[in-house]
């Protein structure tokens, strides 16, 4: 399975943009609904504070054992690390 990254999702959003931007070219009711339902997701998505990237570190010793980030939030995709050794 293909590590979900922001570019990745970034690119399916396009990806699956495409056709409704072009439907929305071609069709002014399909557009105004399109809108509404773009505004509506924007209001429901709540307020964001950028890109949506995120970086963790720890800083010192090696981790045996799961590591909670708080507030929690479940992770979407794989967590990857920047060391040379695999993660189990």
């Amino acid at each position: 399975m293909e590590p979900i990254t922001a570019g990745l999702l970034e690119e399916r959003a396009r990806q699956l943009a495409e056709p409704l931007n072009g439907r929305a070219d071609q069709d002014p009711d399909f557009a105004r609904a399109l809108d509404i339902w773009r505004r509506r997701a924007g209001a429901e998505a709540g307020t964001r504070t950028g890109a949506g990237d995120v970086r963790n570190e720890i800083s010192s010793g090696t981790v045996h054992g799961a590591v909670v980030q708080e507030p929690w939030s479940p992770c979407v995709g794989p967590v990857t690390s920047d060391t040379a050794a695999p993660l189990p």
